[in-house]
């Protein structure tokens, strides 16, 4: 069993682990391959290994992970049910879970945080299953995982296929039997859907147009927006390069828990040791 890593806890708008301040860090659109279709049976071991190494070499301490896509990414698809073609239904793939669950827990032991995304978008089989079987399914992978120190998120782009009844109803299962913390992801701009109980964290998407000071500002007012919780910055620019780098630290700069699409190498540790309340009230 992974041993260094604790689980996330939540006080008001900041995320700590182990007793201390904790802030999530990655970069979900690194190239070649999105890390969200790590496990997808369609990739290859060595793409795998250029997705850790990445997060390893940018200094990063966290994984976005999709357990179920049709066509997010190029029809990269991820699924642990047995039929790959029908994706949603019928008898889950033990042996591939246990093949997931040994990648996390390698992750883990290199110090990567897994967060897991239930749902892709651009993927009508997933949005028009049956809600019995989709919590059948956010059941399985809770057991499979939730012993686990990961972090949840319903899923990417939510109010894009659901409606806010029918991502509170999931949501709310979600939460009602994972202890690790849960959190939502809507379309650019959009906070409306991470305001309901359930939602411990928000997951923000900005767009991937902006200067460091937009990001910035953004952030605050996003942040502001969905009340006393934790928000992830999470994404704002496709691949790696200094822009990405310095929409980042804006981002962290103005307050928020955590960035998804790039920032300083080793941003988390120094984010890590200032106060509580310290960035919002600058």
């Amino acid at each position: 069993t992974p041993s260094l890593m604790h689980p996330v806890i939540i006080q008001n708008k900041r995320f700590y682990s182990g007793g201390k301040p904790y802030f999530p860090s990655t970069h979900f659109l690194m190239f070649p391959i999105s890390s969200h279709v790590y496990f997808s049976h369609l990739i290859s071991d060595a793409d795998r290994q250029v997705m850790i190494n990445n997060i390893k070499t940018n200094g990063y301490n966290s994984i976005y992970l999709y357990t179920l896509n049709q066509g997010d990414y190029g029809g990269k698809s991820v699924t642990p049910y047995l039929d790959e073609n029908a994706l949603v239904g019928g008898v889950f793939n033990e042996s591939k879970i246990q093949q997931w669950r040994v990648w996390l827990e390698s992750m883990i032991n290199d110090g990567i945080r897994p967060v897991i995304w239930l749902f892709a978008d651009d993927s009508i089989k997933i949005s028009t299953a049956s809600i019995t079987e989709l919590k059948r399914y956010i059941q399985k992978m809770v057991v499979s995982f939730d012993d686990l120190p990961v972090m949840w998120v319903l899923g990417l782009e939510v109010d894009e296929y659901w409606s806010k009844a029918q991502s509170d109803d999931l949501g709310a299962y979600l939460q009602s039997i994972a202890n690790n913390p849960v959190g939502i992801h809507q379309q650019g701009g959009l906070t409306n859907y991470m305001t309901s109980l359930w939602v411990d964290f928000g997951v923000y998407q900005y767009s991937f147009s902006g200067t460091w000071v937009e990001i910035y500002n953004n952030a605050l007012s996003s942040n502001i927006a969905i009340g006393n919780k934790p928000l992830i910055f999470a994404e704002y620019h496709v691949g790696q390069d200094t822009q990405a780098v310095s929409e980042g630290l804006g981002a962290a700069f103005a307050g928020v828990a955590g960035v998804g699409n790039g920032a300083p190498g080793g941003l988390d540790e120094f984010m890590e040791t200032l106060p509580d309340n310290m960035t919002p009230s600058r």
